[in-house]
């Protein structure tokens, strides 16, 4: 085989957090007005609702994994609100809640298989263009 012959895939300038649903989550969920039906177990909740979240790119491991500490709360948020609109109900946000609920693996290497430009939904593209200006001043 030649060099030729290897289909060489593009990375993604971020790394990937990938958030596995843990029992306390299912738990808690029970707790509330959005109680689940009994036979919905911890298995099916993984199979079907593991996130994923792409962060900023860093070299190590322990250094994307400590930025996603530090800025947790805006996960945190998105995934209890797929569960649960009532926010009375929720949990404290913070790291500690996040590492109960959840199981994260951090992933540095991100390849795009995909075909076309990404697109980011519910964002205007404009707020995307002006959040990159900023990190290019900040840069300089």
């Amino acid at each position: 085989m030649n060099e030729e012959d290897f289909c060489i895939l593009p990375t993604v300038n971020r790394a990937a957090a990938i958030v596995i649903p843990k029992q306390a989550m299912l738990d808690w969920l029970n707790t509330t007005p959005a109680k689940l039906d009994p036979s919905y177990t911890i298995e099916v909740m993984q199979s079907e609702n593991t996130s994923v979240f792409l962060l900023s790119e860093f070299e190590e491991q322990a250094d994307v994994l400590a930025w996603f500490k530090k800025d947790c709360k805006d996960a945190l948020t998105e995934l209890l609100m797929g569960w649960c609109t009532d926010i009375e109900c929720w949990p404290e946000l913070n790291w500690k809640t996040f590492e109960r609920f959840f199981e994260v693996r951090i992933e540095t290497l991100v390849f795009d298989m995909g075909d076309g430009k990404v697109l980011h939904d519910d964002i205007d593209e404009d707020e995307l263009d002006d959040d990159d200006d900023e990190e290019e001043e900040s840069e300089e």
